[in-house]
């Protein structure tokens, strides 16, 4: 995974498999960013092979607590099997997320 900030933006592009063990250093950098101030992270997904449903359970429980606080996430490039899971998870509800094209 790759982190660089711009204008009060947090980009983030996810070049490895999301499983349980790599998703918690995904959320862990995601809390830290939410920590040092309130700004919107961009997650580029496109390089990622895939994410379990373990994984995205905890992304989504792990960033629900900051989407009650008014963070913004945008969840970009994703493939479609993952793009499908998201949705099927009401993941959307939550974040922006834009298929792969």
């Amino acid at each position: 995974m790759q982190f660089e900030q711009r204008d009060g933006i947090s980009f983030i592009n996810v070049d490895i498999a999301l499983t349980q063990q790599t998703i918690m250093e995904l959320c862990n950098n995601i809390q830290s960013l939410a920590m040092q101030a309130p700004h919107k992270i961009i997650i580029n997904m496109q390089q990622m092979p895939y994410i379990t449903t373990s994984a995205l359970l905890s992304f989504f429980q792990s960033y629900s607590t900051l989407f009650e606080k008014g963070f913004s996430l945008e969840i970009q490039a994703v493939n479609k099997d993952s793009y499908d899971l998201l949705k099927l998870a009401n993941f959307h509800l939550l974040a922006d997320i834009n298929k792969q094209i």
